[in-house]
């Protein structure tokens, strides 16, 4: 079967888990601790989708690690990927669960390119303006690149609003070039 189908799946099965027990935001920032150590310490998940280590040893290290700061059923979770053998999807799963949870929460991820800095109050007042337009909750994550030189550039899931100096001055650039 397809590893995306599959880390799908998994996904799925979490989340209605952490909806069933009242614990999807608990589970979210277990997740988001978990990516973080993998993505800190590349011996971590080696170490789980190792053929080489037994089931029995991966389950007593994920119970010796994260059993004092995890939640049960993210633990649970961890021993079922073991069980099956799917540790090596776990990314996949993580990343699909949150935009799942994303989904079940009316929460939209943006990112915002600009060229510098700017204050607080202005992000706020683009992430209210985002936020009744697209009628959900906006998740914004500033991007700086000074190759734009002025303006920004929106980024909405799969679509883009490129409102940049740069995006204006390649389309005349094309139009003197016809």
């Amino acid at each position: 079967m397809n590893i995306s189908k599959v880390s799908i799946r998994y996904a799925k099965a979490l989340l209605a888990t952490t909806i069933e027990n009242n614990s999807t935001d608990e589970v979210f920032s277990n997740l988001k601790l978990l990516e973080n150590v993998i993505h800190e310490d590349k011996e971590f998940i080696k170490m789980i989708a190792s053929p080489h280590i037994p089931i029995s040893k991966k389950k007593e290290i994920i119970y010796k690690v994260f059993n004092p700061i995890f939640n049960q059923i993210t633990i649970n979770f961890l021993i079922k990927l073991i069980e099956n053998k799917r540790e090596t999807i776990l990314l996949n799963i993580i990343y699909n669960f949150y935009k799942l949870y994303n989904d079940h929460k009316n929460i939209v991820e943006v990112t915002l390119i600009i060229p510098y800095n700017i204050s607080t109050k202005t992000l706020e007042e683009i992430q209210n303006t985002l936020e009744k337009k697209l009628n959900k909750k906006v998740n914004i994550k500033t991007k700086i690149d000074e190759k734009i030189i002025g303006g920004f550039i929106i980024q909405i899931e799969d679509k883009e609003y490129n409102a940049s100096i740069l995006n204006q001055l390649n389309k005349i650039k094309e139009k003197i070039n016809i």
